[in-house]
């Protein structure tokens, strides 16, 4: 269990790089399409850990050192949490920063 842990944690730290050098060669040898980091004041689904529920909500700052954002959740009684990049989707379209086709959208 240790083994895959460390590994998806590389391939965590692998996507994060690819993020933030985008428009650079860092990305070109990742096999896998990369949404662009999520941006202040974007629509997202998050895991709220206190309900332990997917919800709702919108970016309300960026940690960019810590990989974090800080989103207000559209259902009042579910406030504003700190959650980890991973609990965090877009909601909408997305821009790809390192498409398979090597052109981005």
């Amino acid at each position: 269990f240790a083994d895959e842990r460390h590994r998806l944690n590389e391939f965590r730290d692998s996507v994060r790089a690819v993020q933030t050098q985008a428009g650079s060669d860092a990305g070109d040898a990742f096999p896998y399409e990369v949404i662009a980091p999520l941006q202040v004041g974007a629509r997202v689904t998050a895991v709220h850990r206190g309900s332990k529920s997917l919800a709702s909500g919108q970016i309300l700052t960026v940690d960019k050192k810590n990989f974090r954002y800080q989103v207000q959740f559209d259902v009042p009684r579910l406030g504003v949490m700190t959650c980890p990049d991973y609990d965090v989707r877009p909601s909408g379209p997305v821009s790809i920063v390192n498409p398979k086709s090597g052109v981005a959208s």
